[in-house]
């Protein structure tokens, strides 16, 4: 009699490869899709012909500032709260405004979608704490010049941008200043994502 895995599900995966057929999604990085067999046409075709979504080769990359673009709907949101809740010991996600965070379908409220029961929530300053691991995820904004000092020698190893052509690039520098960790073996990086430019 096999005893049932006691290994908790992860609390975030990134995309799939959508198949172009049946619209379902791929994980495993194959050449065909895994509900219709029909040939994976969209993601990323790497080396050794796998194709992988874009969340998943921007998770992958070396680079220690990283953009993610794409339309609404892209998992660019899911892509910077998910890393910071499995990759990450201390992150922050900027964004302009405090209230660019809220909403029903908002970065607060996806982010509880996407983490569930696995950590403590904080509506009042839009914290994340007793994450897996003993991660902590926070929300900050930099409407101003001047609130820019209250993330004065805050450390975090992943600060991560949503809507980063909204950010002047003079606060988006001062910000990533404090990029560190002490954690031996953690990663640092930075991750900023942006829709297409929209006409005004």
């Amino acid at each position: 009699d096999a005893q049932a895995s006691t290994k908790p599900a992860p609390i975030w995966t990134p995309l799939g490869v959508v198949c172009s057929i049946c619209s379902g999604q791929t994980f495993g990085g194959g050449h065909v899709c895994e509900i219709c067999k029909a040939p994976l046409l969209r993601g990323i075709l790497v080396t050794d012909g796998r194709r992988l979504s874009p969340q998943r080769d921007a998770i992958d990359s070396e680079a220690n500032e990283l953009f993610f673009g794409g339309g609404a709907g892209g998992g660019k949101t899911d892509l910077i709260v998910g890393v910071a809740v499995t990759e990450h010991y201390n992150s922050i996600i900027f964004r302009r405004e405090f209230v660019q965070f809220r909403g029903a379908e908002g970065m607060w409220e996806r982010s509880k979608q996407i983490i569930g029961l696995n950590g403590d929530p904080n509506d009042g300053v839009l914290t994340w704490r007793n994450l897996p691991g003993g991660r902590a995820l926070e929300c900050g904004a930099v409407q101003h010049e001047k609130h820019r000092r209250k993330y004065m020698g805050r450390p975090h190893d992943l600060k991560a941008f949503d809507e980063l052509p909204q950010m002047p690039e003079m606060l988006y520098r001062f910000l990533i200043g404090w990029l560190r960790t002490t954690l031996p073996g953690q990663r640092c990086r930075v991750i900023g994502t942006g829709n297409p430019p929209m006409n005004e």
